[in-house]
């Protein structure tokens, strides 16, 4: 009788995600008759997101961000309130060179009402502007509390960011579940933040007293997503190699009938 020798083998491939961080967020920089804005920072890091938050006259627009270091920014689209007296930008930009320190906005037009601008800097998203956005929502109310539309990211994980604006300065509170920042209360101008955990949500923003002119903006960001890396695995007999990607991940294992 010859025996018989079977081999049964498996394939399996593994992904890493990375976690989004708040690495450090700026106060509110205000003034009037300016045609622009300087926010200062901690030197940032490369790869990492930068969001910056505006609020503006409605007759005048946000015409380009810049900084010290040359990285590229995405200036996002206005959204108006509803009396059509002040409008919220939600830009952003990730960091090819890191260092930055001072992030200039720029304005179409000075104006003797206020404007304001504050950032903040993220870790743990996807490395160019085009990869690491993804969805939008927005709301503008004569209430006490905004809820923006709904928006459905691609992935739980991914970042959402929440610009709060009101014509007054007002006491914010935070959305369930979300970390209000950007400057103290009272303020016209406040932001949160919180990783999403379903497919779909709208997020919600309040203020204290009535009669206010608010609106949100909720733009959702991706998580840096590693290359997947295959196993094979043959009776028993299993070798895998996963590479150390902006520090997710690193494995080397080799085993033999058990034997490591």
């Amino acid at each position: 009788m010859r025996n018989l020798l079977l081999f049964v083998c498996f394939l399996f491939t593994v992904t890493a995600y990375s976690q989004f961080t708040q690495v450090q967020k700026s106060a509110i920089v205000t003034g009037t008759t300016v045609l622009s804005k300087v926010i200062t920072l901690s030197p940032t890091t490369a790869n990492n997101l930068v969001v910056v938050h505006t609020l503006i006259p409605a007759g005048v627009t946000v015409t380009s961000i810049t900084d010290d270091k040359g990285n590229a920014y995405v200036v996002g689209s206005a959204v108006l309130n509803n009396n059509s007296s002040y409008r919220a930008w939600q830009s952003y930009g990730v960091q090819t060179t890191g260092g930055t320190t001072s992030i200039t906005v720029n304005f179409s037009a000075s104006s003797a009402t206020v404007k304001a601008t504050g950032a903040e800097e993220y870790s743990g998203g996807e490395t160019t502007n085009a990869a690491i956005i993804d969805v939008r929502g927005s709301a503008s109310a004569t209430a006490t509390s905004i809820t923006s539309s709904t928006i459905t990211p691609a992935a739980a994980g991914e970042l959402i960011v929440c610009t709060g604006g009101v014509n007054a300065s007002r006491t914010w509170t935070a959305g369930t579940g979300y970390t209000l920042y950007l400057d103290t209360n009272p303020n016209q101008l406040r932001a949160q933040y919180k990783l999403s955990g379903t497919t779909s949500e709208a997020p919600s923003m309040s203020i204290s007293g009535a009669g206010a002119r608010i609106f949100i903006i909720a733009q959702s960001y991706k998580a840096y997503t590693a290359p997947s890396t295959s196993i094979k695995t043959c009776n028993g007999l299993a070798k895998a190699s996963v590479k150390n990607v902006k520090g997710l991940a690193i494995a080397s294992v080799k085993s033999v009938n058990g034997l490591q």
